[in-house]
């Protein structure tokens, strides 16, 4: 038997696991996080990328099951808050009504923000 006939060996590694799937897991988990953390409606909580690998032998320990598992702990939104009021209709109900604070509408609310323009005075030279 040659050598050419011998099974090649490969030593596992995981980045070549599965073909490269465990890997792509695990740079999928990884976006993920950077994507939460990117969203400005998240929390400033810690973002976690667990990598689980779990290693199964046979009866005979002559083979393995390996399970690749890749979990993302993400932060949640932060909380909407609004302000309401309390007021009784004309039914003698009582109900919430939102406070809404509204923007400046330049024009609208108030007069339109101009630029004053410096316009140079043409300069004459007077003959006397």
């Amino acid at each position: 038997m040659d050598q050419n006939d011998q099974p090649q060996e490969i030593e596992l590694k995981f980045e070549t696991m599965r073909g490269g799937a465990s890997l792509e897991l695990v740079n999928n988990a990884l976006q993920r996080a950077v994507d939460n953390i990117n969203d400005i409606n998240t929390t400033l909580d810690t973002r976690e990328v667990v990598v689980k690998i779990a290693l199964k032998p046979s009866d005979d320990r002559a083979m393995i099951a390996i399970g690749t598992k890749v979990t993302a702990k993400l932060a949640g939104q932060e909380p909407e808050i609004c302000s309401a009021a309390i007021k009784i209709g004309r039914n003698g109900r009582a109900f919430a009504q939102e406070i809404v604070k509204q923007l400046p509408f330049p024009g609208i609310d108030g007069p339109i923000p101009m630029r004053r323009a410096v316009i140079a005075e043409p300069t004459h030279t007077e003959r006397g």
